[in-house]
């Protein structure tokens, strides 16, 4: 009976909704006077009452201030008025008790600076430069005095001014296609001691120095980075964060931004990335990444598109999958006229106001760990148990000041389950867990030295742990005495097209590919590896590139998609096979050559995405599409006992690099590949 009343009282906490103490709540506000007609006062007493504890304004761009400033210029506004709105801003939000974060844009000139300065600094030759020989307004970050700009108008905030925060923004590049100046390709020749003999091709993608030029470009926003630390580390109780593209693989190649690095090494307190999405199951994928990359109970506070999302209950379901995944805030964007009638929504029930002011970052004096309780004494760290384990976690330096401790479930409190303290161990007290309900658990602890709240402990119910052990292991095959075939999924670009291809031809024994153990391989006479969308690294590790190998030499057959070919950064996984042959073909007309006309006959047909990637075969190896100009972009080759497929088409990839059905050409394809495959050409 009083399971069954445990189990009720679990789930009225979980599923009714609900608000939650000790979350970091804020809001961006692009304009630095707020919304127009409406005073700081009036938004500070807004957001406080509708549940915010924090707000980050863009106070200044890349070579503009909307404060009196000495270091920046300031902005022609500021100068008419006479004011100081950063001044107002502050007053009028810590009245209410909200913490205020200069959002400091870096390097991004934008609209906000006057032209006559973005024009001062094109022609001072401080701006980046694109491949074609455009400048933008973007600093350049090479540069030692626009780094020295950027720091110095961050340090006189601090010595001016009592903010909470520094927020950067636009720590990053403009795009893939910059920075080209002249003074760009002497830093980089600098600083690999090389001179380029081709620029800008050397340093672009396939280029012979494009590893080194992304690693340098990276380097120098870390530079930034590394030097906005030391200047906010002197100021007491002011935190530093920055906003981040969601896909950090893709940043840390395409922008330069090392978003990962800084959270790890400490170089800022918190992430903001910046998760501008409807769809529920890419916001989901993002932050999973995200916390999977950092590890859980990392200061990660994600970005909610309340400018995208059409309701205050979509931006409310989005507020439950964060709190559920395991972080402890979150921030909307942006706060104006039309966002915020969603807001009194939220107030009703996820954002209820509860009095607390959360420092962004956590509290560091309350530590946490996880394990099975094994041995009596022995703690052997854990992320996900099976429902109804013995588990316990240890908290440490407990004894600062008065404090509780509770459960949350799902990212809210749960209420009639005790905490139950076992024993005292060195610093530190082990307390068991209620693993009797599934769910994400985190144990918390509010006291005089603040909030904390421990990882997450994943208690699995029994479908969960058997997924769990699932990817881990082989294919799903149905062992129905067809080709079995492997298609690894997790949000690869095209692998549900790809799947869906396949699943209906008869003949196949069609799985999801879950990871790349030996046994695993083994399993498989087939092995398809769509351009991955997330895990990047994974696919770029050299133990990866051994695993496949063994399983192609001992009679496998590969078949890779688009840029997994051996492009943007991916490595190509049999270079004496077949190379990339230059840079992606703007095309979606291609044609089937000789060796595959005797299955698809002859004549142009058409491919769902707007690119290919050239290739040029070599020993063992076999052109069997072409484009309209004769440019093999897919290529049929011989390794040891097996095969290798090097399609450089993206099947299955749509506008905006999202997921669409194959065409009725590429489909086509596809079952001709894996029947040519098994050909002795």
């Amino acid at each position: 009976m009083r399971r069954s009343w445990l189990i009720l009282c679990l789930f009225c906490a979980v599923c009714l909704g609900g608000s939650r103490e000790g979350e970091f709540r804020g809001v961006w506000i692009h304009s630095a006077r707020g919304i127009a007609g409406e005073s700081w006062r009036e938004t500070a007493t807004f957001l406080h009452d509708q549940g915010f504890n924090a707000v980050f304004v863009n106070f200044a761009w890349g070579d503009v201030a909307d404060y009196p400033s000495k270091v920046l210029p300031v902005h022609p506004d500021v100068v008419k008025r006479g004011d100081d709105p950063l001044r107002e801003c502050l007053d009028a939000c810590h009245e209410v008790g909200l913490q205020v974060h200069f959002w400091k844009v870096c390097w991004n000139m934008g609209h906000r600076t006057p032209e006559t300065e973005r024009q001062r600094m094109r022609e001072a030759g401080r701006v980046q430069v694109t491949a074609d020989g455009k400048q933008t307004d973007f600093l350049s970050p090479h540069l030692a005095e626009n780094r020295a700009l950027e720091v110095a108008a961050i340090r006189e905030v601090l010595e001016k001014y009592p903010v909470d925060g520094i927020h950067l923004d636009y720590v990053r590049y403009s795009s893939s296609q910059c920075d080209f100046s002249d003074s760009a390709r002497e830093a980089f020749e600098k600083s690999v001691g090389e001179t380029m003999e081709h620029w800008p091709q050397d340093v672009q993608p396939d280029g012979k120095y494009y590893v080194r030029f992304c690693e340098w470009r990276r380097q120098n926003n870390n530079a930034l980075v590394k030097e906005m630390r030391e200047t906010v580390k002197g100021h007491e109780g002011v935190v530093l964060s920055a906003a981040v593209y969601p896909v950090w693989d893709d940043s840390s190649v395409w922008l330069g931004q090392d978003a990962e690095k800084w959270l790890r090494l400490g170089w800022v307190d918190a992430l903001c990335p910046m998760n501008y999405t409807t769809d529920e199951k890419e916001w989901c994928a993002w932050l999973s990444q995200q916390i999977e990359t950092m590890g859980s109970g990392r200061a990660i506070y994600p970005g909610i598109a309340c400018h995208k999302l059409a309701k205050a209950e979509d931006v409310a379901k989005q507020i439950g999958l964060a709190r559920k995944a395991g972080v402890d805030g979150f921030l909307c964007f942006p706060y104006n006229a039309a966002t915020k009638e969603l807001y009194p929504e939220l107030h009703k029930d996820v954002m209820a106001r509860l009095p607390n002011n959360v420092l962004m970052g956590g509290n560091q004096r309350f530590h946490f760990s996880r394990g099975m309780l094994r041995d009596g004494d022995r703690i052997v760290l854990v992320d996900k148990v099976p429902l109804g384990s013995e588990c316990r976690i240890r908290v440490d330096a407990y004894t600062l000041g008065m404090w509780s401790a509770f459960w949350e479930r799902d990212g809210l409190p749960v209420q009639d389950v005790p905490v139950v303290f076992l024993a005292t161990k060195g610093s530190g007290r082990l307390c068991s867990v209620p693993t009797s309900v599934a769910g994400k658990l985190r144990l918390c602890i509010r006291g005089q030295a603040g909030w904390a709240r421990s990882q997450v402990l994943w208690v699995m119910t029994e479908e969960e742990s058997r997924e769990e052990q699932l990817r881990e292991g082989p294919p799903q095959f149905a062992e129905n005495g067809g080709r079995r075939i492997a298609v690894w999924g997790d949000g690869a670009y095209g692998a549900t097209s790809i799947l869906e291809c396949l699943r209906k031809e008869k003949g196949l024994d069609v799985a999801e590919l879950r990871n790349f153990h030996t046994g695993t391989l083994a399993r498989c006479h087939v092995a398809i590896l769509p351009q991955p969308r997330y895990h990047q690294r994974m696919f770029r590790k050299p133990e990866m590139a051994a695993a496949l190998e063994r399983y192609v030499r001992n009679g496998g057959t590969l078949l890779v998609t688009h840029a997994l070919v051996g492009t943007r950064l991916f490595p190509n996984l049999f270079p004496s096979l077949v190379a990339v042959d230059g840079k992606a073909v703007a095309t979606t007309v291609w044609r089937g050559t000789e060796t595959l006309a005797p299955m698809l006959g002859t004549g142009e047909r058409k491919s769902s995405f707007v690119d290919m990637i050239p290739l040029r075969p070599l020993k063992d190896a076999v052109s069997v599409v072409e484009t309209r100009e004769g440019k093999c972009v897919v290529a049929v080759c011989r390794y040891g006992l097996g095969k290798y497929i090097a399609c450089g088409l993206g099947l299955g990839i749509g506008a905006d690099d999202k997921d669409a059905a194959l065409s009725a050409d590429d489909e086509k394809l596809l079952l001709a590949l894996l029947r040519i495959a098994d050909l002795d050409w």
